[in-house]
């Protein structure tokens, strides 16, 4: 399977510097790569995610950071200062006083500007289930913009010992609704596991366009495939065009000795919805009626 990783994601922060973006790979690879005096990696320790934070708050969340990148100066004093200037006309600002100013700009309550320490325990956010392997987040589909990403620092007598934050300011892919119910398949192909069951209104964030009528999706909790029929999106690419190239059978199953549907011709035109070894799923039409099944993949043919 095809699969997300964190070098297709950006985050932001504010480090000893100005504001700035940069690449969740490269940046997790130089953390992780530093140590605190006692040995420890300073790299991802865990994310957390605002309780409230919406898909409109996501969009305000870099709509408003997007203001203060390359701006605002490094200072723990003048941590408040973020979008108000200081007396000397300047703006400042630390890596989580950033983002929490950012989040009570829009809307969300942070409970004040927390530290990194008090993102970690606070009940404003939840802890996003990720996996962390060698200073890498490994399951990076999982996460949203806004997302608080949390590095070990250099005191070890903070819960984790954590040390700075970093946030999600952008993710490969778009959201899209779920039309009609389906399900969320490990493979393009519909005779693979089941990850999960969809139903009308949900949202999922489509990563690719498979341009066989197939998307890549997640959920935010299972990374998998879904038929572009039942996403509730104009331009999804639909299932390959194909024709069939010798006289076969539709069979209800991948099975020579599967049920008979109906047999059609040498020329016929199907579309393909799962291409397999051995067999092929498809859609045809026979004396104007439309059937699916499965027809040898031998006999298949397509551009």
């Amino acid at each position: 399977m095809k699969t997300v990783t964190d070098s297709q994601i950006t985050i932001c922060g504010h480090g000893c510097n100005n504001p700035s973006t940069k690449n969740l790979n490269v940046y997790s690879t130089t953390r992780y790569n530093q140590r605190a005096k006692n040995g420890v990696h300073k790299g991802i320790v865990e994310v957390r995610r605002h309780v409230h934070m919406t898909d409109a708050s996501r969009k305000k969340f870099v709509e408003t950071y997007k203001t203060i990148l390359g701006r605002n100066r490094y200072s723990q004093e003048k941590r408040q200062y973020v979008y108000t200037k200081c007396s000397d006309g300047k703006y400042y600002s630390d890596c989580s006083s950033s983002g929490m100013a950012t989040m009570a700009k829009i809307g969300l309550d942070t409970g004040g500007l927390l530290n990194t320490a008090g993102i970690h325990s606070s009940g404003k956010f939840t802890t996003v289930p990720v996996t962390i392997k060698d200073g890498h987040i490994t399951d990076p589909w999982k996460l949203e913009i806004g997302d608080c990403i949390l590095f070990a620092g250099s005191d070890p007598g903070r819960p984790k010992q954590i040390g700075h934050v970093e946030y999600v300011y952008s993710m490969p892919g778009t959201k899209n609704s779920i039309k009609k119910k389906c399900v969320v398949y490990k493979a393009k192909d519909q005779t693979a596991t089941h990850l999960a069951v969809k139903f009308d209104g949900d949202v999922v964030r489509v990563l690719e366009d498979c341009k066989d009528g197939w998307s890549l999706c997640t959920d935010g909790v299972v990374l998998g495939y879904i038929k572009n029929v039942a996403i509730n999106k104009v331009g999804l690419s639909g299932y390959l065009k194909g024709t069939v190239t010798k006289d076969t059978y539709i069979r209800e199953k991948n099975s020579k000795t599967s049920q008979i549907k109906v047999a059609v011709l040498e020329g016929t035109n199907i579309q393909i919805v799962t291409m397999r070894k051995y067999w092929t799923y498809v859609i045809a039409n026979v004396d104007g009626v439309s059937l699916k099944g499965w027809v040898p993949t031998k006999y298949v043919s397509y551009k």
